[in-house]
This record gives C-alpha cells, sequence and structure tokens, in this order.
C-alpha cells in the first residue's frame, strides 16, 4: 500500500481503499505491534451524534484534516461538542485541518479549549 496525495491508502492498483478495509488495516497494524498499540482501539460513531467514549475521560483527543468535512456536513457543531464531552477538565483538543481558517459562523470555533 502506498499513501496518495489527500492520505489516503491506496493498494497497488490505484484503487482507494474503502473504510471496512481501513479498519482491516488497522487491526493489523495493532496486531502486528502489540506493544506499541496496547491502548489503541478502533471507535465507530454516528457522525450527527457521536460518542467516543466516557466523558472525561482522554487528557488528549487528536483529529487530522476532516473539519472541513464536517463543516461540509453540517456535523461540525455535533463532532466538537463530542469533543470536549469526552475530554477530562482541561483536556486538550488538537486538530490539524487543511482549511486556511477555521469559521466560528458554521459552528466552528476557531480557538478551542476546555477549562
Amino acid at each position: 500500500m502506498q499513501p496518495s496525495h489527500s492520505g489516503h491508502q491506496k493498494p497497488s492498483t490505484g484503487k482507494e481503499v474503502r473504510q471496512g478495509d481501513r479498519i482491516l488495516i488497522l487491526h493489523g497494524k495493532f496486531a502486528a505491534a502489540p506493544t506499541q498499540y496496547v491502548n489503541a482501539s478502533i471507535v465507530t460513531f454516528d457522525a450527527r451524534h457521536p460518542v467516543w467514549g466516557p466523558p472525561g475521560s482522554p487528557n488528549v483527543v487528536l483529529t487530522f484534516r476532516n473539519v472541513h468535512n464536517s463543516v461540509a456536513a453540517h456535523t461540525a457543531p455535533a463532532k466538537f461538542k463530542a469533543f470536549f464531552s469526552v475530554l477530562k477538565p482541561a483536556g486538550t483538543l488538537g486538530l490539524k485541518s487543511k482549511v486556511p481558517a477555521i469559521a466560528p459562523e458554521k459552528g466552528v470555533p476557531a480557538i478551542v479549549s476546555k477549562k
């Protein structure tokens, strides 16, 4: 497999790997290095009503290059609410977005902090 320009993995045929295949790839990666991924898990969720774990469970939540999709799908407010619901008090939300500027008018906060 080789990463494509979009970050999705593509098999040698050039076709994009489907969601179910990505989950299988991750399970294989976890199994290949069990000590490295001892606490890793895969969480599936409803994009309109996401729940990523019990409230106050992780210190850090990271999300990479998907905020623009959430804004376009009108699921950003629910996702940001879920990010902060799952975080411990004073937890950190790290986000990397390819969107040049986060758009508060579309429901995505420009500054993210949990106090």
